[in-house]
């Protein structure tokens, strides 16, 4: 789960949120589908998006999470 708490977030944020790096995610506007890899983040993202998308799809991949930075 991501360290963001998406339900404290203001609409502003939200938006940029869900536009980041961090959770890849991407509306494709000819079909309406939301596409995203997590889905408890994005579950609670959606209820509060304005403009609800039409169909919410959840890829599975083999590729590797980028590593976490290290801590010197």
């Amino acid at each position: 789960m991501l360290p963001t708490d998406i339900d404290k977030l203001t609409d502003e944020q939200l938006d940029e949120f869900l536009a980041s790096v961090e959770l890849k995610c991407k509306i494709e506007p000819e079909t309406g589908k939301m596409i995203c890899p997590i889905p408890e983040d994005i579950n609670r993202a959606i209820a509060r998006l304005r403009h609800p998308v039409k169909q919410v799809v959840f890829e599975v991949t083999t590729e590797s999470a980028p590593a976490a930075p290290v801590a010197e």
